[in-house]
């Protein structure tokens, strides 16, 4: 895995509100306990939020 200083940050639009390590958490989360996106405890990142993280660094 890439570290988070190698991802490519886009300078237009929005600034980013979620923490990196959140989204990462919340996809180890969900890789260790098979649960599915809707599922994520609300103490983690929206899981749409994490989901879209998870497909840009897969497709990458």
């Amino acid at each position: 895995m890439a570290p988070f200083s190698a991802v490519r940050r886009r300078r237009l639009g929005r600034p980013r509100t979620t923490d990196l390590r959140e989204v990462m958490n919340a996809i180890l989360y969900i890789a260790t306990t098979g649960c599915q996106w809707v599922q994520l405890p609300k103490d983690l990142p929206p899981y749409s939020t994490v989901q879209r993280y998870f497909y840009d660094w897969r497709d990458s």
